[in-house]
């Protein structure tokens, strides 16, 4: 009998929290993203479902109010209101069932509004690596026809940065290609100093007399630099950082981060375009204009890369507000990109899924609709990555990645979130 009863009390507990669960209230809650962004001081924020059941409190006291009341660290009943934040800072807000069982649980950032000039202009991009990176090897022929390949038999692979040759540091491509040549011309092994995973090793590597070359190599294929065409999303008017193309710039061949220790991006024209298909991505054909840098990058992050714009500020767009995660809505919107020359134009374009939670570079879909840009791109293409996206007259976002078998879709990364990579709500304050 004692058994029954707690497996009645049980089966009863159970259907309490399959019903607690499906009730709209904890629905709503649970719809919430893990980190809600507000202005100071502007109520009709957010809105949060009221129950005399659900009870909330904060890590912060007199910051966060729901309505007229200010929220405590005390548990105390979700009354009806919005939620707002008395000034910039940030705190824990917690939701539960009767103040026990927890439904909902985000942190609440207050930030001054934010003004940046969006971009859309094409830039060519160049990257100066921290080193040298190996980004292959090659087999070499030698006299005896069998095929080598010393540089993979020492243990070198791609993605390790060379650090010295003959015990002497290299920093450029050209300075470790010289050291080497001048190590094995005569056939003797040259000691390399290499860097993977944090851990540094030597290794000794005994060259090839190749008989296509007619001297001695050692099968490195290595570099010290990256380009390509990117567009910009923004520029900060007060303090002249920018950012472009929404996500990091990898090694083509190493799949890797690529290590940045400096670099520029330039002016760029747009001489064409090949047209994307299905399972064929196209990409913006242009060329580096001659002439001084626009900007000179300081850091290459999952959100794009960022630097001090350094050209002129009288062809920048005017000034938009950046939208908060929470505003961003599916529906149309305009994406800013070049196809022709140096011409900005504005496309129309539709954002079919907002995911404030997702990871960096996709929490927006979006879709083509604009019917040049069909015609002429076939959609997203590359050298597009980075091109802002307007929405209500605010900055929502910029491109980042095409869906390679439907490039008239993509995804996008959320302008804010590139905005505090770059550290710009820190200047705020």
């Amino acid at each position: 009998m004692h058994t029954m009863r707690r497996r009645f009390w049980g089966a009863c507990l159970a259907a309490a929290i399959l019903l607690l669960g499906m009730a709209p209230p904890i629905q709503s809650l649970g719809s919430l993203p893990s980190t809600l962004y507000l202005l100071p001081g502007e109520p009709g924020t957010v809105s949060l479902p009221a129950g005399p059941l659900f009870q909330a409190r904060v890590d912060q006291e007199e910051f966060l109010r729901l309505g007229d009341e200010p929220l405590s660290t005390r548990w105390q009943p979700l009354r009806e209101g919005e939620l707002w934040a008395t000034a910039p800072g940030k705190a824990r807000l917690e939701v539960a069932f009767l103040g026990l069982v927890p439904v909902a649980s985000l942190e609440v950032e207050a930030r001054p509004a934010l003004y940046l000039s969006p971009g859309g202009e094409a830039l060519g991009v160049i990257l100066r690596g921290t080193g040298v990176t190996v980004v292959d090897e090659t087999a070499l022929r030698g006299p005896d026809g069998v095929p080598r390949r010393p540089a993979f038999e020492a243990g070198i692979r791609p993605g390790d940065r060379l650090v010295a040759v003959e015990g002497v540091p290299v920093e450029r491509k050209e300075d470790a290609a010289a050291r080497i040549r001048s190590a094995i011309q005569k056939g003797d092994p040259v000691e390399l100093e290499l860097e993977r995973g944090g851990r540094t090793f030597r290794v000794q590597v005994p060259p090839v007399y190749d008989v296509r070359a007619q001297r001695y190599l050692i099968g490195l294929w290595i570099r010290d630099g990256a380009s390509g065409v990117g567009t910009l999303t923004f520029v900060d008017p007060r303090t002249g950082t920018f950012a472009a193309l929404g996500h990091v710039v990898m090694d083509e061949r190493t799949r890797q981060p690529f290590p940045t220790r400096d670099g520029a991006v330039v002016a760029a024209l747009v001489t064409g375009v090949q047209k994307a298909s299905a399972g064929s991505p196209g990409e913006k054909r242009a060329v580096f204009l001659p002439q001084e840098p626009l900007g000179y990058l300081t850091a290459n992050t999952p959100l794009g890369i960022f630097g001090q714009w350094t050209g002129t500020w009288d062809q920048l767009a005017e000034p938009l507000p950046v939208a908060r995660p929470q505003e961003v809505e599916v529906g149309p919107a305009l994406l800013r990109t070049v196809l022709h020359g140096n011409q900005v134009e504005e496309f129309q374009v539709v954002i079919e899924r907002v995911q404030p939670q997702m990871a960096e570079g996709r929490g927006l879909v979006i879709r083509v609709t604009d019917p040049r840009l069909l015609e002429e791109a076939g959609g997203i293409v590359q050298g597009m990555s980075g091109s802002p996206i307007i929405q209500g007259g605010k900055l929502v976002g910029a491109v980042t990645h095409v869906f390679v078998h439907d490039p008239t879709r993509g995804y996008g990364t959320f302008a804010y979130w590139m905005a505090e990579a770059a550290g710009l709500f820190e200047e705020e304050r």
